[in-house]
C-alpha cells in the first residue's frame, strides 16, 4: 500500500494526516504481516546484500496456519516465500517465535501446534532460512528429528 500524507492543523499544532491508501500493483497482501525486526530493537531487519524487505506473516488464522517469511524487492514484489513449521497465531502462542540474524540466513525458534485427537501438541522447532533463496531447514527438538 502507498499512503498519501497531508499536513493538517489542529489548533496551534501541525500534524501529519493520512488521506488515502492505494494498493501497489502486483504486491502481495499479508495476513498479520509485519516487518522482521532486529532482535531487541524496534527497527526492520534488512536482508544483507539486498535492497528489499523481510515480512513475517501467517498463512491462515486457524490452528492449521503457519508462520511464513516473505522477501520483497524494492518494487514490493515477492522474491520468495518460506512457509515454516511454526505456529504464530496470537491466540495460540505460548512460546513466541524468536528470530536471530546470522550471516546469510535467519535462525528461528518457536512452536508448532498440532491436534492429536482433541489434544493440542506443541513441539519446539529450530528453523534456518537461507536469505538468498528462502530455503528452509528445520529440526523438531522434542522428537529429535525433522518436522
Amino acid at each position: 500500500m502507498v499512503a498519501t500524507v497531508d499536513t493538517m492543523q489542529r489548533f496551534d499544532e501541525r500534524v501529519a494526516h493520512i488521506t488515502s491508501f492505494a494498493a501497489v500493483e502486483q504486491s502481495p497482501v499479508f495476513l498479520h504481516g509485519r516487518f522482521v525486526r532486529k532482535p531487541g530493537r524496534d527497527e526492520p531487519l534488512w536482508p544483507p546484500d539486498s535492497a528489499g524487505l523481510l515480512i513475517a506473516h501467517n498463512t491462515r488464522i486457524d490452528r492449521a496456519g503457519r508462520f511464513a517469511l516473505t522477501n520483497l524487492d524494492t518494487t514490493l514484489r515477492r522474491v520468495w516465500t518460506a512457509e515454516l513449521p511454526l505456529s504464530d497465531a496470537p491466540s495460540d502462542g505460548y512460546m513466541r517465535t524468536s528470530i536471530w540474524p546470522l550471516p546469510g540466513r535467519l535462525l528461528l525458534a518457536g512452536e508448532l501446534a498440532t491436534l492429536d485427537g482433541e489434544i493440542v501438541r506443541r513441539d519446539v522447532h529450530v528453523v534456518s532460512v537461507e536469505l538468498s533463496t528462502g530455503t528452509v531447514s528445520a529440526w523438531n527438538l522434542q522428537r529429535d528429528g525433522p518436522p
